[in-house]
């Protein structure tokens, strides 16, 4: 009996050893799939997917929880949800569907993950310019290319493959751009980069290997939200949205789709690489929408196999597939937002991720039903800044869904342009369009200051300048809400600790406050004042007196003054001496608008 409880024993401590010895140095060991935890109730706001492990798996990066959440799709259900960064932005998947890249917009980070079993784990994390929004990578996966949007930034990454579990990622070169880029597409036989305005209507053509900015072209264009090559590789396709500057917001001009343009456009790859070619070469652009059915605020674009497109209607909750005229257009029903397409290889499919609904969609037009719908898990009870945020992005807000408020402020910042609108009471004198990023801290609304309540402006708006039905006290109530959590654009040059450069501003700071700007721009929070002001500015309908915008991001406007007349801000001081009392000095100039780029 002794014997045998000692065998017992002796067996029992050699299986408890035996568990503890690491397996052999040189096998490679899988990371063990966790088991999946209850999906937290969050919101979690897609926007970038990518197919992992032969497209056996759906990576969706996610931007409100700063989480990818990982798909099974031979079942479409979730398999379980990561903790990756703060706020993502995009993602890329390498070569081999086991390793992917993903932006980081608020940690200001490049994150390189590795899929394993149904598991992620990070790999590495590389700094880069600040505010990343998208990324793409070269053919051979060896070259990442990084757009920032408020530091006005692109990096150029090596991504180096040492081996299956990790990537190594080094700076080659931060490129300064001349506005505030997005959307990026390579275009790989000319060696070239399109880098897109995330606001306005213009596209960098970069120099691949070198990062040299060979030409900016310009689009009577905003909102420049889908760019892809088409099969041929001789055009690129690109959506966009054009505001007709002959039209007025009348109800007739919107009704019959004249104001505000949805566009998928065609433009040749040969024209768009030469510095001086007219990039509307009469190649047919794709109107969007029609009368009684618009298409408000295209975004993602996607080849098929088939030779036909997928377009996102991000205003409508929509996918249109067409051919590349625009002819036999099918549109299906998804969620809200549709934002990021990605067409599948060999099954037709198109998945959507529906960035206000927290959901993807499956479309698979030889299907019945043709569209199926995945949640990514439970979300919180909606608050009125939420509700408001969905009205923002909603065109059904607009007479026939022709025009969101994202139309004419792109995520809440501006397009750049101007609009016949009735803000200042007429017609007949248009206005630049605003920033709505810090409207809380605005004191009067409408250029001329009518406007004494946030309340007030927005049913204004939803009544004569997008023809909606007469909002609710509720609706108006969500979309205020949603507003007041907009925060102004960072300063587009922040101060440095560089003494020659504060000296300047510091010099800047005190001639603005000696020259009595402080009047009408009241410091140190808003840069305003709740009162309007006659400053020998004459519109085209009369009007003399108008409220002073906020000064925060002024060094990021596009035009200035109530019509643009000053192209650049230091145009305003040298073209039109704005309220100086005296010629300012080469020195004094340069500090002044040193200052003001800083605020």
């Amino acid at each position: 009996m002794l014997i045998m409880n000692a065998r017992c024993i002796f067996l029992s401590a050699f299986l408890f050893l035996s568990a503890l010895i690491p397996a052999w140095a040189g096998e490679p060991q899988d990371v063990a799939a966790p088991k999946p935890a209850p999906l937290p109730t969050q919101l979690r706001r897609p926007v970038a997917l990518g197919l992992l492990d032969d497209a056996a798996r759906l990576a969706v990066a996610n931007r409100r929880s700063g989480t990818v959440s990982l798909l099974n799709t031979d079942t479409w259900s979730v398999i379980n949800e990561f903790p990756v960064g703060k706020q993502l932005s995009d993602l890329a998947v390498l070569s081999g569907g086991r390793q992917l890249l993903a932006t980081d917009e608020a940690g200001h980070e490049l994150i390189a993950l590795r899929y394993n079993n149904d598991a992620l784990q990070e790999t590495s994390r590389l700094p880069v310019s600040p505010f990343p929004v998208d990324l793409i990578l070269n053919d051979d996966a060896t070259r990442c290319y990084v757009a920032s949007l408020w530091s006005r930034r692109l990096t150029i990454v090596s991504v180096s493959t040492q081996s299956d579990s990790n990537v190594e990622l080094q700076i080659l070169k931060t490129v300064a751009l001349p506005f505030e880029p997005r959307k990026l597409l390579l275009l790989g036989d000319a060696g070239m980069l399109i880098v897109a305005d995330a606001f306005g209507g213009q596209l960098a053509v970069v120099e691949a290997e070198t990062g040299e900015v060979r030409s900016i072209r310009e689009l009577p264009a905003h909102n420049l939200q889908g760019l892809t090559l088409n099969h041929a590789q001789d055009s690129v396709l690109i959506t966009h949205q054009h505001l007709n500057p002959l039209a007025r917001a009348t109800f007739n001009d919107l009704h019959w789709g004249m104001l505000s343009n949805n566009v998928a456009r065609p433009i040749s790859v040969q024209r768009l690489l030469s510095p001086t070619a007219n990039l509307l070469d009469g190649r047919g652009a794709v109107r969007l929408g029609d009368v009684g059915h618009g298409a408000a605020d295209p975004a993602d674009i996607a080849m098929l196999d088939n030779g036909r497109i997928a377009i996102a209607f991000a205003g409508t909750g929509e996918v249109a597939i067409t051919d590349l005229a625009g002819r036999d257009m099918r549109r299906y029903k998804t969620g809200r937002r549709p934002t990021a397409l990605l067409a599948t290889v060999n099954s037709g499919e198109v998945i959507v991720a529906n960035t206000l609904s927290d959901s993807i969609s499956v479309i698979d037009p030889a299907a019945d039903p043709p569209v199926r719908n995945i949640s990514l898990g439970p979300t919180p009870a909606p608050s009125p800044q939420t509700r408001g945020e969905l009205l923002f992005f909603d065109a059904g807000i607009s007479h026939d869904s022709w025009m969101s408020c994202h139309s004419c402020h792109t995520d809440g910042h501006t397009s750049g342009l101007t609009a016949d609108t009735l803000g200042d009471g007429s017609y007949g004198a248009p206005k630049r369009i605003p920033t709505l990023l810090g409207v809380s801290q605005t004191d009067l609304w409408a250029w001329n200051g009518s406007m004494k309540e946030l309340h007030d402006q927005i049913d204004q708006s939803i009544r004569t300048t997008l023809h909606g039905d007469p909002p609710s006290g509720a609706d108006v109530n969500d979309l205020a809400a949603y507003l007041q959590t907009l925060k102004p654009p960072p300063p587009l040059r922040p101060r440095t600790i560089d003494a020659a450069d504060e000296a300047s501003l510091t010099r800047g700071q005190t001639l603005f406050h000696g020259m009595n700007c402080i009047q009408c721009h009241v410091p140190p929070v808003t840069y305003t004042t709740g009162g309007v002001f006659d400053v020998d500015l004459v519109d085209e309908v009369g009007n003399r007196k108008f409220n002073p915008p906020s000064l925060r991001g002024v060094g990021r406007r596009r035009g200035f003054f109530h019509d643009k007349r000053a192209k650049t801000l230091g145009a305003v001081f040298t073209d039109y001496q704005h309220q100086l009392d005296r010629d300012l000095g080469v020195q004094e100039f340069k500090d002044l608008v040193r200052f003001l780029e800083s605020l």
